[in-house]
């Protein structure tokens, strides 16, 4: 499906990239996209969710921004 929607690159911004489902454990998905050359991007300490101070707090921070930036 993705190769049809010529996706290039997936950016992953789970906070821990983990699944129920094994395909879609980070590592595992690496590997999977890598096979179809399909780039995979891990953005989950930047972008990711869950945090102690609140995601909106964190969305005001320099580490967010520059995730962004990245992105």
């Amino acid at each position: 499906m993705l190769k049809a929607s010529r996706i290039e690159v997936v950016v992953d911004v789970r906070r821990w990239p983990t699944s129920k489902l094994k395909d879609f454990k980070r590592e595992n998905m690496e590997k999977w996209l890598k096979e179809a050359n399909i780039n995979y991007i891990w953005m989950g300490e930047t972008l990711g969710g869950y945090r102690k101070e609140g995601y909106e707090n964190y969305m005001n921070t320099k580490t967010f921004k520059q995730g962004l930036k990245t992105l």
